[in-house]
């Protein structure tokens, strides 16, 4: 008898078995993953799809949003000043009309020549010139703090009397302040000693449409407070916005940056 021979025999059907078998699975195996792929891709494609649907619905949501808010500005602001044009002989109502313009339209109007025009109708009405002023001031501190929320920065500075104060340690603003001169009205300053001339800063500045450029610097210097009866001197807020901060006086600037991004994109 053939033993070698025999067991030779059962061994190869054996792995003949095996390799059925394994092809088998193989197949099986194969099978199911594209059975997996495909459900999971099409799982995949259905939750892009709803994704995109979701954020369509939230761009949709907020541009409707904006839109109504943008149509209730635009009727309150005429409502306001149609208001205000009536010249109306109650300080007390035209201030609270400029309060309540600068608080809705903080980034879009430059109100100072409106509060001075109205200074200037309240001379000798102390009461109410301080109403006003106390109004400009609450406006200014509601936008720093907006400011300085979104990454800006704020610090006071005391100036003297033709004294020139660095601010570099305090507001980290590479430049120095002068004050020039003090009167009732408001301050003088100057931010370069060869500046003799300098320029009028009062209670009616806004950070956020009166400010100045200094290379990557946009700034704006506030008043707080001044003295002119014994001795000039004056307090003031330093406020530095936010370096991405554009305002509308910005646009041009913005629209540079825009075309030197879109340019170098097609370049690479």
């Amino acid at each position: 008898m053939n033993i070698v021979g025999t067991n030779t025999k059962s061994t190869k059907d054996k792995w003949d078995k095996l390799e059925i078998i394994g092809k088998s699975l193989a197949g099986i195996l194969v099978s199911a993953a594209i059975a997996f792929y495909g459900i999971y891709s099409g799982d995949n494609q259905f939750q892009i799809a709803e994704d995109n649907r979701k954020a369509q619905i939230i761009v949709q949501t907020m541009g409707n949003r904006e839109t109504a808010s943008a149509d209730l500005k635009a009727k309150m602001f005429s409502t306001l000043m149609a208001h205000y044009l009536k010249k109306q002989d109650d300080p007390v109502t035209q201030t609270i009309i400029l309060e309540l313009i600068g608080l809705n339209f903080q980034e879009h109007l430059r109100l100072k020549p409106l509060f001075e025009k109205l200074e200037q109708e309240l001379e000798g009405n102390e009461k109410e010139l301080k109403r006003l002023r106390r109004a400009a001031k609450n406006m200014a501190r509601i936008e720093i703090d907006n400011i300085v929320g979104n990454g800006g920065s704020s610090c006071k500075v005391e100036l003297s009397y033709q004294q020139s104060t660095a601010l570099g340690a305090e507001c980290e603003l590479p430049i120095s302040l002068t004050l020039l001169d003090v009167n009732k009205a408001g301050i003088r300053v100057s931010t370069n000693e060869s500046d003799k001339e300098g320029f009028n800063v009062n209670y009616y500045d806004m950070p956020l449409v009166d400010n100045s450029t200094l290379g990557d610097y946009t700034y704006s210097i506030v008043l707080s407070d001044a003295e002119h009866i014994e001795v000039k001197k004056a307090t003031v807020k330093v406020v530095i916005l936010p370096e991405h901060f554009y305002s509308a006086r910005h646009g041009l600037h913005f629209d540079q940056i825009i075309g030197d991004w879109m340019a170098s994109d097609v370049s690479n």
